[in-house]
């Protein structure tokens, strides 16, 4: 079991750390302003493109499997074994100040002539949430290589009985969430999250109307 543990650590630092090489300045306090080249903002079609044109290229020596897309919300793949989610986020409908179309009453009927349909208007998805799912491994051997990157956690949210909870970096442009959960009484983490901050500040806003807003609630009870 040991020795199994051990390679997949080996493995999926491996993995991890070659992907994510988007951050710029000193290995010491890093800012999160993307996801392995991707910059946060970037639209769901440009991201969709870019990972479709990676799974089809015979010159990319990692293998891109797109292993789930849900249109304009989040695109699934698997790289080197592990599964990466980028979620995005579209802006709830937003009334423009034109007034509607007056109803057809000659015709009987309410339908909006052609060329009035932008009555309410929405922007393109926005990528703002990266989340990497791994083997187990140990989570203090992780924490050391994480930190080794972007600096010590600011803070954390672990159960003082158990192993449980989450180390959090809260750094410039971006949030990274390390979880922990228990295996024979240590802690291991399968679980990392990438989240822009600038965005997830939009999305407390537009909390009611958004798809993943059950997540973000539980982000809100452990992030600062």
């Amino acid at each position: 079991m040991k020795k199994a543990l051990l390679f997949s650590f080996l493995s999926v630092l491996g993995t991890l750390f070659a992907q994510n090489n988007d951050t710029a300045g000193s290995n010491q306090q890093a800012g999160i302003t993307g996801f392995d080249g991707i910059a946060w903002g970037a639209t769901y079609s440009d991201v969709k493109e870019r990972f479709v044109a990676l799974a089809q290229s015979k010159d990319v020596q990692e293998k891109i499997e797109i292993v789930n897309d849900i249109p304009e919300r989040e695109i699934l793949i698997m790289r080197k074994g592990i599964l990466y989610r980028y979620v995005f986020y579209k802006k709830p409908l937003m009334k423009k100040d034109t007034k509607p179309a007056a109803p057809d009453m000659v015709n009987g009927t309410d339908d909006i002539p052609p060329g009035n349909e932008g009555q309410q208007t929405v922007a393109a998805p926005r990528f703002f949430f990266v989340e990497s799912i791994f083997p187990l491994v140990a989570s203090e051997d992780l924490y050391k290589k994480l930190s080794e990157k972007y600096g010590n956690r600011t803070n954390t949210s672990i159960n003082e009985k158990e192993p449980r909870g989450a180390y959090i970096w809260d750094l410039p442009d971006g949030l990274l969430v390390q979880w922990l959960e228990s295996y024979e009484k240590k802690p291991y983490t399968r679980n990392l999250y990438y989240i822009s901050k600038q965005i997830r500040d939009e999305i407390r806003k537009d909390m009611q109307d958004y798809n993943y807003q059950r997540e973000i609630k539980i982000l809100d009870s452990i992030l600062p």
